[in-house]
């Protein structure tokens, strides 16, 4: 059976940030979880600022998870920013995290945002929604290699940068659909308690990769780029 030409989607990039020893988090419960305090490591906001300037600079789209927004507190902000952040983000918001508040708040800070949800999700019943915002509902399972192709044919996304969580990194990747993988590599050792970079509820396929590119950036932390060869 012929492959699909990547034509109808966008050329992607998964972004997979973890400690040395392949943990993204030390569990909830602990001080070090990923999307809370390992951004008090010393370093850290400088590299993945830099990392996003670079992304955003190029006109890209970064796709991202309801949860991640939910950390970052959208649903509880009030305070906009005095202008747009030259941002065009993708929201998926699989479990329905954010509340329509949150959508607004998002709507009123950034340039572009693409919100991913099931149908039943309260803000897609909104009827005004505002010219920046663009949407995609599904009723039952979400399809991947549908919803990633209708982000180029019908919103005309190019270019997606994606981090995401843990189990949808692994079906981005089972189902063929990462183009480039950049890792970010923090100068951290947690252990065998940490949640894993990649979980895997079914067997991952195996993909090849050629190291195209890696940076070092201040206080040790180390950005690789690699090409997957076998899609």
């Amino acid at each position: 059976m012929p492959k699909k030409s990547k034509s109808s989607r966008p050329e992607t990039t998964l972004v997979l940030s973890a400690s040395v020893d392949g943990r993204i988090t030390s569990r909830d419960s602990d001080q070090l979880d990923l999307n809370k305090n390992w951004k008090n490591q010393q370093g850290i906001r400088g590299v993945l600022q830099q990392f996003y300037n670079l992304t955003q600079a190029k006109g890209d789209y970064s796709l991202t998870t309801g949860q991640a927004m939910i950390k970052s507190g959208v649903n509880v902000k009030t305070i906009f920013p005095p202008k747009l952040i030259n941002l065009n983000l993708i929201v998926w918001d699989k479990a329905s995290c954010l509340t329509p508040q949150g959508v607004n708040y998002l709507t009123k800070s950034i340039k572009n945002l693409i919100f991913i949800s099931k149908s039943s999700h309260p803000y897609l019943k909104t009827k005004k929604k505002p010219k920046n915002l663009k949407t995609i509902s599904y009723s039952k399972r979400p399809n991947l290699k549908k919803i990633i192709s209708i982000l180029k044919t019908k919103h005309r996304v190019k270019k997606l940068t994606i981090q995401s969580s843990g189990t949808l990194n692994s079906q981005w990747i089972n189902q063929r659909l990462i183009d480039y993988l950049t890792v970010i590599i923090y100068p951290l050792l947690i252990g065998n308690s940490g949640t894993p970079l990649l979980v895997d509820t079914a067997p991952l396929k195996v993909l090849s990769l050629n190291l195209e590119s890696s940076r070092v950036f201040d206080n040790h932390y180390l950005a690789l780029r690699y090409k997957v060869i076998n899609l």
